[in-house]
Parts: C-alpha cells; sequence; structure tokens
C-alpha cells in the first residue's frame, strides 16, 4: 500500500525554506520546538495563505494503520495523531515528533483530501520524481523544521543532534548528509566563483592581450552571444551567470 502522491514540485531547498517559515509563524526559538504549543494553534501559516487549523488525537482503533493524517476541510486544516503516538510525542520520542512535524509539512505544502502517515513508514513510488512526491517533501520538511541550523552547526554528531533538537537517529543522519552536501556544494561554488574572476581578470580587455573566443550560443540569461567556457561550465561575460551544458551541447 502507498500513499505517496504527486504534488507541486519543490527542490529540497524550497522545501526546508518553507519549514523555516513555518517555524517563524509558530515563534518557535532556537531550542527544542514545543510541539504541543504549536498544535494548540487555532491557525497555520500554509504555502496559500494562513488557514485555520485544528489538532485531533484520535483513537488508535480508529486510525488503524496510521499513525498520523492530514486532512482539509473546506478552508481549514486537521490534522490528526494517534494517541499513542502523540503520547510518545510529548515524552520526546524522537520518531513520534518526526511524525507530528511530518503532518505539519503534509498541512503546510499540500492540497489533498486526506494523507496518512503509515506506522511501518510510507512507500514512494519509484515512478515519481523526488521533488514532485509528497512524501519525500514532508521528509525533508519535518527535521528542517525541528532543527535549528545554527544551533546544529555547534554540536558535532548526530547523536547529540537527536537528542538537543528530539529528533530520530535516522533523521539526524539524514540532517547531516544534507548539510555536508550543501557545505560541499558551496565549497564547489565558491572554486568556481574564483576561477571565473581569475579568468576575468586574464581576458578584460587589454592592449596586446589576446581575447576570449565566445561560443555560437546565447547567453540563457542576457540572450547576448558572450559565453565562454571555464571549464566544464560556460560563463557570460557580459552578466556574469555561470551555466552546465546538457550532455547535447544545449545550455541551461
Amino acid at each position: 500500500m502507498t500513499d505517496d502522491f504527486i504534488v507541486k514540485g519543490r527542490s529540497d531547498k524550497e522545501v526546508r525554506e518553507l519549514a523555516r517559515r513555518a517555524r517563524d509563524f509558530f515563534q518557535i526559538d532556537r531550542k527544542r520546538v514545543d510541539l504541543d504549543a504549536c498544535m494548540r494553534r487555532q491557525t497555520i501559516w500554509t504555502v496559500k495563505g494562513e488557514k485555520p487549523f485544528q489538532f485531533r488525537v484520535m483513537p488508535d482503533e480508529k486510525m488503524g494503520t496510521a499513525d498520523g493524517l492530514t486532512v482539509r476541510a473546506d478552508n481549514a486544516v486537521e490534522v490528526w495523531i494517534k494517541e499513542s503516538v502523540w503520547k510518545l510525542a510529548q515524552l520526546g520520542e524522537g520518531r513520534a515528533r518526526n511524525t507530528v512535524a511530518h503532518e505539519i509539512g503534509h498541512a503546510v505544502m499540500h492540497d489533498r483530501a486526506a494523507m496518512p502517515r503509515r506506522a511501518n513508514g510510507n512507500k514512494m513510488l519509484s515512478w515519481i520524481k523526488p521533488f514532485e512526491s509528497g512524501e519525500h517533501q514532508a521528509n525533508v520538511f519535518a527535521p528542517a523544521f525541528l532543527i535549528d541550523d545554527a544551533v546544529a552547526d555547534s554540536l558535532s554528531t548526530p547523536e547529540g543532534i537527536s537528542v538537543q533538537f528530539g529528533v530520530s537517529l535516522e533523521s539526524a543522519r539524514i540532517y547531516v548528509g544534507e548539510r555536508t552536501e550543501q557545505a560541499k556544494r558551496f565549497e564547489s561554488a565558491e572554486k568556481i566563483r574564483r576561477m571565473c574572476e581569475a579568468l576575468k581578470s586574464e581576458i578584460s580587455p587589454t592592449e596586446g592581450r589576446q581575447q576570449v573566443k565566445f561560443i555560437d550560443v546565447p547567453c540563457p540569461s542576457c540572450g547576448k552571444e558572450t559565453m565562454f567556457p571555464v571549464g566544464p561550465k560556460f560563463m557570460c561575460q557580459t552578466c556574469e551567470k555561470v551555466t552546465d551544458a546538457f550532455p547535447d551541447g544545449d545550455l541551461n
């Protein structure tokens, strides 16, 4: 059984930004998120504006295999959490807190009648691309909502993050992996920027200096035919945008 579904495509970075906006709405500081206070709110911020919000703790027998459920009725949003799961969340159990944050993610981002969170995990369909998967987006949202980046950066291990913010060790490890990848991408981008700055210095119009040779493809940003290769990428001398190339040679 699967409860995945196609949603508006969003990058992980965009989803994390939405989680930060939700944190701002709930006025969350850098300490552990007080989920009880969040769920007492009468409204919730969503990508379609602020909506009436209701939280329900439901009997285990009524929820069946679903630990959580996000329901939309008219213009309102409801989040249902299984009673046993909510008790664990109040005790600080990481997976239970993840479940609540996961449902908040659905409430913030997704328009759908009902979206259950299964006790043994929701199966994601292989034909749905991750950036268009409702489950993937909610899985990215949950740790971003529960973990403060600035504080987490001062902690040395996933175990420390798990204890500090009350998230599952699995989510803490995923979070650390994502932050590591972000740092690598930033380092790579900085390296490309430095290469571009050095190359710009070399090709600046100067008497007696050889001028750069442009390729016969307009810049995707400014439309000028002033693109030239910089290692595996291309740079526009006019607007300074750096872009990749598709395998067939077309530019992004």
